[in-house]
């Protein structure tokens, strides 16, 4: 998770010195234009992951509030979570049907989800890059090359951000495996 043990400042971080790196190549090849134009890509496209994650944090919390135990009251009828489920002498699993219950309609579902993944906050995040590129639009500076190579500065700080703290990640599940 990027919030704990400083991840968020690592990550930021990570952002900085990409967008760095981008902006000075695109200032280096084009000018002002392409640095104003990648300037505001890169600004609007972080605020927007930003607005989207701490929506999705809050719906996951929200979620985890309300569904508190459910995994202890699963009705297991087909015996998939029972310890003492004998395995077959070969050593293979044995196949088990799906059983046929009472589906919701897919439309009931969608909406059902679309209203909890409505966030005030989202929409303020994707508010910088749309107002950036409405801007630079009807100045007569916009230019769809260093935009949308500025736009991949999000992307490549994950990547570069996961590669990163990949061994943290990699002792954090060791940890977790010698603790069960």
């Amino acid at each position: 998770m990027i919030a704990q043990s400083g991840g968020a400042i690592r990550f930021g971080a990570a952002f900085a010195a990409v967008t760095a790196a981008i902006a000075i190549a695109l200032t280096s090849y084009g000018g002002v234009l392409w640095l104003l134009n990648a300037l505001a890509a890169a600004i609007g496209s972080f605020c927007a992951a930003v607005g989207s994650f701490m929506t999705y944090r809050s719906l996951v919390l929200r979620e985890a509030a309300q569904s508190d135990g459910v995994l202890d009251t699963i009705d297991d009828k087909a015996g998939l979570y029972d310890e003492d489920t004998p395995i077959a002498p070969d050593g293979k699993a044995q196949t088990i049907e799906p059983e046929q219950s009472d589906k919701t309609p897919a439309l009931k579902t969608k909406a059902a989800y679309a209203v909890r993944w409505f966030s005030p906050i989202r929409a303020l995040g994707y508010a910088p890059l749309i107002i950036g590129f409405f801007a630079l639009h009807t100045n007569g500076v916009f230019m769809p090359a260093p935009f949308l190579i500025a736009l991949g500065a999000l992307p490549i700080s994950a990547l570069l951000f996961a590669a990163l703290s990949g061994t943290a990640v990699a002792d954090n599940d060791k940890k977790r495996q010698e603790k069960r």
